[in-house]
């Protein structure tokens, strides 16, 4: 009698036909000093020895039998002598309430707590030491209900009792009140706080509790949840290795907790991005749990799920879908098949099925999975919502941004009246439901649902949280997008300085954050810091990082964008190419993901004139986009104006328009009539129209751009400007100077109203407007287009370039027109010198500044100057054309005329106009 076993195992004997469990105990002696010290520990908070019937009930609820726990305090109610002592009858009803929170009863262990109160404060002051058990209890209570308000109160109240009688009260209650406190803490997110909490109770705890008890395991355990959640993940697995070293003390060495331990440990290394190691710790805890349940029982189904989601993440999405699929099986076979867990794998299923790029296979099982949520929607309202959320996202890469917005509405809806409500998750569904608004190019109404997403986080997180720094990030980034700078890099500065406060220079949330600055410094034009801040993201992540991991693919796309910028080609397409090689180790071959590879790869040709290139790679990929998208999906309309570009290029100009009205056709299906990529592709039907002599059709196609174009908000000046432009071509050619030119005082007012104008494009608008004032006969107002024109030029390019001789020239047919020859003649001299600088000099660009030198000599009777200049210009003609071409011919002709005139003053020849 009194003698103590430790249980060093126990198995499921399958040997036999009768179900049978084997025990392995190992008798323990004296020497057993901490398991007798544990004994001892336990013994003395269970044994009550003037009521055994007490003792008994509490011994029931130490097991977990709430039923017969439930039975004996009952029994205890009908014994008068126990219950006249008000001590006892308040005690009783307490323990009552403890049950009832096991059998999640909450309202009615409320009743109980608060009747237990009631009948202490009919004898004892409120701040008497006995009313703080039951004031914990009801902490604890509305803790488990969500009401966190209302369990910090009861604590308070619980640990001012505790402080007041500090010497008659029991430390060990106020280490339970810390840890509890702690517990709120961490479900506010309050991490800092809460691992004082814990501290504090560690620090009592351990005064009074053996080492290797269970309460200590308890609160180690709690403290790695905290830092789990703070992100310091490797500080969590620290605790979760105190904590199994107390169970490696303290329980049978196959014991089910190993097993849960084994997975806690598990989920942190998979956190950290250690997947081989989380896979490790999760099969031990398979093999362990392995040794007590049945390879079909649900339980093993739960490791099967988690060893899934990691090799999930680790982008191996056959073996994944491998694992769910048993897991699918055994909880249908085990379980209703309307259970959550059933709910949840397919679920997961979805997830890992629209990272592979199968779209169809992952919208089924998202609809399965809310097809056994919604059977329960009363209790399933948080995983409906999350499935409402995650498909949202599938059709926002299909490009159905109307159902990823209605889908997104639909969380939001959930979200909203879930109770307890969790902020956190209504503040990530205003920051999806943005992605599709901006999709949509409705700028203000993201911006709209990314702050209301902000004001969330700032109300229920710490300000220094890093999902505050995260949704900085997002509304950065939807600055970028409506071209408002100064506020994306000041919301960018404050993401930076959460994250360089909380994480250490190596984290992966710090490189996206240097990349979002890149975006910003790359839209304004600022090459340099752009690339200062791609190389910072891309050395954290190539020292965290496999050199293949697809989180690569979007930073290689950021400096292949900013290389094509700097119009390094070879880079632009070496960075291209190193995504495509990342995308062939990490992606099945049918990954829509590879159509958007090969449409950037086609771009590059393009912009390098290789036409026959690009049109192979758009092809390439719109065979891959046919096959695995929608038919309609506006990454194919892309595809369609992209190879009518190149058919543009080519002069295949019937080809070129059939692309383009497919584009627009699928355009205007899935986007508002005001989206900009809907006027691009009417300004881009208007160009062919125009080239191909249809200049009604392009007359009808810039209006209908320009119409869209001055309904959007922010409007787009510099575009505007150029459709203004195009449109002045076309009735230019067909011969409406004035309508031409009213175009062109629109594109001028347009660039005028831009915060930042496109300088190349205001460059060709004065150039235009100076020519058809020429034609016009309108000299001064032409002289003024033409030297503004200069001027950018003059900002654009170096004094020696060709591009200042050609507006020089402009100038200078400009002053020859109003007879100011000495002016003529001094911009014409300077056109030459710059020519002959830059070209041989039989270069045909030289006969003609050679002939407008001879003219405007001519014009001032400068006759020697006049022959020198037109013999030059014979010496260019000679070399490039044959003699007898009439060209030749007439520079002769000329000649003579001009030598008799030197010779001849008197004569009368008239020469030109």
């Amino acid at each position: 009698m009194g003698a103590v076993f430790r249980i060093l195992s126990v198995n499921l004997d399958t040997g036999t036909e009768a179900v049978t469990w084997r025990v392995k105990l190992k008798l323990t002696g004296e020497e057993d000093e901490e398991l007798r010290t544990l004994s001892e520990h336990m013994r003395e908070n269970i044994v009550y020895p003037s009521y055994p019937l007490a003792s008994l009930a509490r011994l029931m609820i130490t097991m977990g039998n709430s039923e017969k726990a439930e039975h004996y305090y009952l029994k205890m109610l009908e014994d008068p002598d126990l219950i006249n002592d008000f001590r006892n009858f308040a005690y009783i009803h307490s323990n009552l309430g403890l049950i009832c929170t096991h059998v999640n009863e909450r309202d009615k262990a409320n009743k109980y707590f608060t009747k237990a109160i009631d009948i202490l404060l009919q004898h004892l002051p409120e701040t008497d030491l006995l009313l703080g058990v039951i004031y914990n209890n009801l902490g604890e209570n509305h803790r488990e209900q969500g009401d966190f308000d209302g369990a910090l109160s009861y604590y308070s109240k619980a640990l001012n009792n505790y402080e007041l009688n500090v010497d008659a009260s029991d430390e060990t209650e106020i280490g339970i009140l810390h840890n509890n406190i702690g517990l709120i803490y961490s479900a506010q997110h309050h991490y800092s706080e809460a691992l004082q909490s814990y501290e504090k109770s560690l620090n009592i705890r351990q005064k009074f509790l053996p080492p290797n008890h269970p309460e200590i395991a308890t609160t180690y355990n709690n403290a790695a949840l905290a830092f789990y959640g703070h992100e310091d993940y490797g500080r969590a697995k620290d605790y979760y290795f105190k904590v199994l070293g107390i169970q490696q003390q303290s329980l049978p060495q196959n014991h089910p907790d190993f097993g849960r331990t084994y997975n806690n440990l598990g989920t942190v290394s998979h956190k950290e991005g250690n997947f081989q190691e989380a896979i490790d710790w999760y099969e031990k805890s398979l093999e362990t749990l392995l040794k007590f349940l049945p390879s079909d029982h649900p339980d093993i189904a739960r490791y099967y799920n988690n060893i899934g989601l990691v090799y999930s993440d680790r982008g191996e999405y056959a073996r994944a879908i491998e694992l769910f699929n048993k897991a699918l099986e055994i909880r249908r076979k085990s379980l209703l098949l309307t259970h959550p867990d059933i709910a949840a794998t397919c679920y997961n299923l979805a997830v890992t099925y629209h990272k592979a790029g199968k779209f169809e296979e992952a919208l089924e099982m998202y609809r399965q999975s809310l097809e056994i949520s919604l059977t329960d929607l009363t209790n399933n309202q948080a995983p409906v919502a999350k499935a409402y959320a995650n498909m949202s996202l599938l059709y926002y890469q299909q490009g159905d941004y109307d159902k990823q917005i209605e889908l997104s509405n639909k969380a939001l809806k959930i979200q909203v009246n879930l109770q307890p409500p969790n902020y956190l998750n209504i503040a990530t569904m205003y920051h999806t439901l943005a992605t599709g608004l901006l999709k949509q190019s409705k700028f203000n109404e993201a911006l709209d649902a990314l702050k209301r997403s902000l004001d969330i986080r700032l109300k229920v997180l710490p300000l220094d949280h890093l999902n505050i720094a995260e949704l900085y990030n997002g509304l950065a980034q939807t600055c970028i997008v409506m071209n408002n700078h100064t506020e994306a890099v000041a919301y960018l500065h404050k993401a930076l300085s959460i994250e360089l406060n909380s994480l250490p220079s190596s984290s992966s949330r710090l490189s996206i954050t240097y990349n979002n600055f890149g975006a910003v410094y790359h839209q304004q034009g600022k090459l340099q810091e752009a690339s200062e801040m791609y190389e910072k993201s891309l050395d954290i992540k190539l020292n965290i990082l496999h050199s293949n991991d697809l989180s690569l693919v979007a930073l290689y796309s950021n400096l292949a964008s900013l290389h094509d910028s700097l119009e390094h080609q070879d880079k632009h397409t070496e960075y291209l190419t190193k995504i495509l090689e990342i995308q062939v180790e990490s992606l099945p071959s049918d990954h829509p993901d590879f159509a958007k590879s090969y449409t950037k790869l086609g771009v590059a040709q393009y912009k390098q004139h290789k036409f026959r290139d690009a049109l192979a790679w758009y092809v390439r990929a719109l065979q891959l986009q046919l096959k695995v998208l929608p038919e309609d999906h506006l990454d194919i309309a892309t595809t369609y104006n992209n190879i009518a570009l190149v058919y543009s290029q080519e002069k295949d100009l019937d080809k070129a328009i059939a692309g383009l009205e497919k584009a627009l056709e699928i355009r205007y299906k899935l986007l508002p009539s005001d989206h900009p990529l809907i006027s691009e592709t009417c300004d881009s039907l208007a160009v062919i129209f125009r080239d191909h002599g249809k200049y009604e059709k392009a007359r009808e196609a810039f209006e209908v751009s320009l119409h869209l174009q001055l309904k959007q908000l922010p409007m787009d000046h510099n575009r505007l400007a150029d459709t203004y432009n195009g449109l002045s071509q076309v009735y230019y050619e067909q011969g409406h100077t004035e309508a031409a030119v009213e175009c062109l005082q629109k594109a001028l007012d347009s660039h005028q109203k831009s915060l930042s104008p496109d300088l190349s494009s205001l460059l060709m608008t004065y150039n235009r407007l100076g020519g058809a004032y020429y034609q016009q006969a309108k000299f001064e107002k032409s002289l003024e287009m033409f030297e503004k024109c200069h001027e950018i030029e003059l900002k654009l390019h170096s004094p020696n370039d060709l591009e200042i001789a050609e507006s020089l020239n402009n100038i200078s047919q400009v002053y020859l027109a109003l007879r100011n020859y000495d002016i003529a003649v001094y911009c014409f001299q300077q056109v030459l010198d710059i020519q002959l600088h830059c070209l041989l000099t039989n270069h045909p660009d030289l006969s003609t500044t050679y002939y407008n030198l001879a003219e405007s000599f001519f014009r001032q009777g400068r006759f020697r100057e006049a022959v020198q200049n037109m013999r030059q210009k014979y010496n260019v003609d000679s070399t490039n054309l044959p003699l007898n071409h009439s060209q030749v011919k007439e520079d002769v002709n000329t000649i003579a005329i001009l030598e008799i005139l030197l010779w001849y003053p008197s004569c009368s020849v008239v020469v030109g106009s």
